[in-house]
């Protein structure tokens, strides 16, 4: 009786995980706060291509994300970028399109690392005009996912 509970407990925790997430911030409510941030130290340098996506939920209210990226380079030096996608197209459509009940998920096109000496540290942040931005589940890094 108990193995079978605790095989039910485990699978929960693997569904609520993403699929290839090296590193991911789950939201309460769905809601990301200006003060959720993720932040992901690579461990090898072979985590190369580490890209950034989100998944949202049907209550996102905009057309766009702005994320605020900071990469912390080995000498100390902090570079900041701010990243811009378009998720919504003008017909109110995800882009990409997703079928139904699927999850909707966005990755973004840039690498948060191209090579090089590994980065202390990354840092990612939603750089909406609210502070606390609805309709976003949960964001994270998975290796080589979606980059040309």
């Amino acid at each position: 009786m108990h193995r079978g509970f605790l095989g039910i407990v485990l699978l929960g925790f693997v569904s609520c995980t993403s699929p290839n997430a090296i590193e991911e911030v789950q939201f309460p409510n769905a809601c990301w706060t200006l003060t959720d941030t993720l932040s992901w130290k690579p461990q090898a340098e072979s985590e190369l291509n580490p890209a950034l996506f989100v998944e949202f939920t049907d209550d996102y209210a905009y057309r766009n994300l702005f994320v605020k990226v900071w990469v912390e380079k080995p000498d100390g030096v902090l570079q900041d970028t701010l990243w811009q996608a378009m998720v919504v197209d003008s017909m109110g459509y995800w882009i990409p399109p997703v079928g139904r009940n699927e999850r909707v998920r966005y990755i973004f096109p840039q690498s948060l690392w191209h090579g090089g000496e590994k980065p202390n540290r990354i840092t990612v942040v939603q750089y909406m005009r609210d502070s606390v931005l609805c309709g976003v589940e949960r964001v994270g890094i998975v290796l080589g996912e979606g980059l040309p």
